[in-house]
Parts: C-alpha cells; sequence; structure tokens
C-alpha cells in the first residue's frame, strides 16, 4: 500500500496536470508558436518541455523501480536538441504529447512497489532527491510553465 501522503502528492499533480491540458482546449498552431514568457522559447518549446520533463521523470522512477541508475535526459544537449526539435510540431501534437506523456508519468508513479518510494535517485546535474519529490516536481512543472505560456495565468490562480 502507497503511504496516503504520496497518494495525495500524485493525487495533486494529476490534477495539475488536468487544468493544464484542459487550458489547452482549442489552441491552434499559430498560438503555439506565439512567444511564450520564456526569452527565445515559443509556446511550442514551453509545451514540449512539459512534456520531456514528464518523459524524463517517468524514465527516472522505472529505472529506480528496476534498481537502475539512468539519466534522466540524454547526454549534453540533449534535452535542449529535444525541446527545439518538438517546439514546431502542430499544436494537436503538441497537446496530446503533454497529456500523454503526462499520463505514462501518473501510470508509472501508480505502479511502483511501496518500497521503491524510500530511494534517493541522481535527478539531474548530480542532484540526488527522493523520488517522492516527483509529484510535487510535477505540479510545479505544470503551475509555472501554465504562467510562462502567457495566455493570462498567473500565479495568483494556484490552486
Amino acid at each position: 500500500m502507497v503511504d496516503p501522503r504520496i497518494e495525495q502528492a500524485l493525487s495533486e499533480a494529476e490534477d495539475a496536470h488536468a487544468r493544464l491540458v484542459d487550458s489547452l482546449v482549442g489552441v491552434d498552431d499559430s498560438w503555439c508558436r506565439a512567444p511564450s514568457l520564456l526569452p527565445g522559447w515559443s509556446r511550442g518549446h514551453v509545451l514540449t518541455h512539459v512534456a520531456r520533463n514528464a518523459d524524463a521523470l517517468e524514465r527516472l522512477a522505472t529505472g529506480t523501480a528496476e534498481g537502475r541508475t539512468v539519466a534522466m535526459y540524454g547526454p549534453g544537449a540533449a534535452r535542449e536538441a529535444d525541446i527545439e526539435a518538438g517546439a514546431g510540431r502542430s499544436a494537436a501534437k503538441l497537446v496530446d504529447d503533454v497529456r500523454t506523456s503526462a499520463e505514462r508519468l501518473h501510470g508509472t508513479c501508480r505502479a511502483l512497489p511501496a518500497q521503491t518510494w524510500d530511494a534517493v535517485p541522481e535527478w539531474r546535474n548530480g542532484r540526488r532527491q527522493p523520488l517522492t519529490d516527483i509529484a510535487p516536481a510535477r505540479v510545479v512543472e505544470a503551475e509555472v510553465h501554465r504562467v510562462d505560456l502567457g495566455a493570462g495565468y498567473t500565479p495568483n490562480e494556484w490552486a
């Protein structure tokens, strides 16, 4: 059985992602290509980053559960290259990527053996953090980057 605090955190992450995805209903290609609030990044860059971060954390969770040390992102500038490569996709593909990458991460987290949550793997840049930080990190990811989309959502609206 998963600790009720972990269960609560996972539910909060799922809710944050549902709100993000709901806010993307009806966006079109031109909206996704418009500048975000992050210098040099379009909204497509932000959405791709959110999706690749979900993939990276899913890889971290899976590797930890299997007793393997894994890199969240590929070597060197792979993270930035992945974001750049995905930024120009259609709105439909970007939104689907955000939705499905979060669903995969949530599914993986919900399937983790309870003892896996006690692990403290290496995240990014040599930083070690408890695996239990995944859900809170994803809430922050969804909320902060929803603001970064520059579509009128502000920190004053954070749940």
